[in-house]
C-alpha cells in the first residue's frame, strides 16, 4: 500500500529501537519458572507477558499519527483517497511496529521451542494479533480527539490501565476480553480455551471498528449524519461487549482447558507410557519410565501398568505423570512417586486428627520409598515426622517393606482403613 507520508518519517520507526530494548529489558526481569522445551503453544502465550511493551508502541504510534491528520482537519474533507484508505495508511506502520515487536517478544522466549512435534498455535496468534489491533486503534482514536500533548499520554495511559486493571479484578470476563489471560497456558496436557480466544478476538476487532468510526469522524474523514455517528459505532461497541462476555461469561480465571489425548502417543509393552509429541523434544523417556514402573511392580507392589502424561488426579488404573524435557533420573522418579497422591484428595471429616496426620506421614513415606526404588534416591521432603517412619522402613525386611507400602496404599483411599503402624 503506497503512503503518502515517506515511512521514514513515521514515528514507530524512531520508538522501533527503544522498544525493544525496553522489552529485552522487561523480559530478563520477568522471567520466571522453567521453559516448556518443544512447545509453540506455551512458547506463545508465554510472550504475552511481554505484551504490554508492544501494546504501548502502536498505541503511541498511532496516536501521533493520528495527530497529524488531526492537523489537517479542514484538508481531510476534500481528500481524493476514500476515508478508509486514508485510516489504513495512517494505522498500518504502528500496528505493523507492533507486531514486529511482538514477533520479538516470542522470540526472546522461543529459545526453547525448538525441537520435538509441536503444531505452531495459528488461533492464539489471531488472538495477539486481534488485541494489538484493539491498543493500536485506541491510542489513534486519543490522538483524533485530542491535542499530541494530551492524546498521546492519554493513549499510553489507557493502553497500560486496560491490560494491568483487567489482570487484578475477581470478575474473570474482562480478563479474557482484554487478552493477558492468554499467558496462563499450557502445560503439554493443556491447549488453549476456545471460548477465551474467541472472546479476545470478537471483542478486540469490534472495539476497534468502532474506534475507527469515531475516529474518521472526528478527522473530517466522512461526512456522516450525526445519528449515524451515533449509531454507527455504538453498534460495534455494543457487539463487542456482548459477544466478549456471552464468550467469556463462564470462563475461569486460566485460558485453558484439558488437552485432546487422542493426540497422546502411547508405547507398546507390558507398561504403558502415553506421552504428547513435544515431551520427545530432546529424548526419548519411555524406556527410563517402563523401567522404573517394572522395577516396582517385580516388587511386589500393586501399582497401575499405564502411565499418562497429565497434572490431574488419575483413576485407579493409571498413573499421572508429570513430565518436561530434560528431566533427570531423579527427577522422573520422583514425579512418577508424587502421583500417589490419593492421600491429599481424600476428606475423611469424622476421624481424628492423628490419624488424619498418620495417613498424610504415611503417604509421604511410601512415596520417599517409591522413588527410592525406581531411581536408588528418596524424594528429597523425607523429614520431621516422617523421618523415623522412613528410617523404620527401610530396616524392615524386604516382604516387610511391600507389605506396608500395599497397606499404605489400602489407608489412601479409604477412610475405614488405618494407615499402617511403623515396622518393627
Amino acid at each position: 500500500m503506497t503512503s503518502a507520508i515517506p515511512l521514514r518519517r513515521r514515528a514507530v520507526v524512531w520508538l522501533l529501537l527503544p522498544a525493544v530494548l525496553l522489552l529485552v529489558s522487561v523480559n530478563n526481569a520477568s522471567q520466571t519458572g522453567s521453559p516448556l522445551a518443544g512447545f509453540w503453544t506455551w512458547t506463545v502465550a508465554h510472550s504475552v507477558l511481554l505484551f504490554i511493551v508492544p501494546a504501548a508502541l502502536a498505541a503511541t504510534g498511532a496516536a501521533l499519527e493520528a495527530s497529524r491528520l488531526r492537523a489537517r482537519r479542514v484538508e481531510n474533507a476534500t481528500n481524493i483517497r476514500g476515508p478508509w484508505v486514508t485510516l489504513a495508511n495512517a494505522i498500518w506502520p504502528s500496528y505493523l511496529g507492533g507486531l514486529l515487536v511482538q514477533g520479538v517478544a516470542i522470540a526472546l522466549v522461543a529459545t526453547s521451542a525448538w525441537g520435538g512435534d509441536s503444531a505452531i498455535p495459528f488461533g492464539l496468534l489471531l488472538s495477539i494479533a486481534s488485541v494489538l489491533l484493539f491498543h493500536t486503534t485506541l491510542g489513534f482514536l486519543m490522538g483524533s480527539v485530542m491535542r499530541p500533548v494530551i492524546g498521546v499520554p492519554v493513549a499510553l495511559a489507557l493502553s497500560y490501565s486496560w491490560l494491568g486493571f483487567t489482570g487484578t479484578i475477581e470478575w474473570f470476563a474482562p480478563r479474557h476480553l482484554a487478552g493477558l489471560v492468554l499467558e496462563t497456558c499450557c502445560f503439554y496436557d493443556e491447549q488453549v480455551n476456545l471460548l477465551s480466544m474467541s472472546a479476545a478476538i470478537v471483542f478486540s476487532t469490534s472495539a476497534s471498528v468502532a474506534f475507527c468510526l469515531v475516529s474518521a469522524s472526528a478527522l473530517g474523514l466522512t461526512a456522516a449524519r450525526p445519528i449515524q455517528r451515533i449509531a454507527a459505532p455504538s453498534a460495534f461497541i455494543a457487539l463487542a461487549a456482548v459477544g466478549g462476555l456471552l464468550l467469556s461469561g463462564n470462563l475461569s480465571s486460566t485460558a485453558t482447558e484439558p488437552r485432546d489425548v487422542s493426540e497422546l502417543k502411547c508405547s507398546g509393552g507390558e507398561v504403558t507410557v502415553c506421552l504428547y509429541p513435544e515431551q520427545f523434544a530432546t529424548e526419548d523417556p519411555v524406556p527410563q519410565v517402563q523401567r522404573m514402573i517394572q522395577k516396582v511392580a517385580d516388587l511386589g507392589v500393586r501399582v497401575p501398568l499405564r502411565v499418562t502424561a497429565s497434572r490431574a488426579p488419575a483413576p485407579d488404573d493409571h498413573i499421572s505423570f508429570r513430565y518436561v524435557p530434560g528431566m533427570t533420573n531423579d527427577q522422573i522418579a520422583a514425579s512418577l512417586a508424587s502421583s500417589f497422591q490419593a492421600d491429599q484428595w481424600l476428606k475423611c471429616e469424622s476421624e481424628p486428627v492423628e490419624r488424619t496426620i498418620a495417613r498424610q506421614d504415611a503417604g509421604d513415606v511410601m512415596r520417599a520409598w517409591l522413588a527410592l526404588q525406581m531411581a536408588g534416591t528418596p524424594m528429597a521432603d523425607v523429614q520431621g515426622s516422617e523421618l523415623p517412619l522412613f528410617r523404620s522402613l527401610m530396616l524392615a525386611t524386604d516382604e516387610d517393606q511391600v507389605a506396608w507400602i500395599t497397606a499404605a496404599l489400602d489407608s489412601m483411599d479409604d477412610c475405614l482403613v488405618e494407615p499402617p503402624s511403623p515396622p518393627t
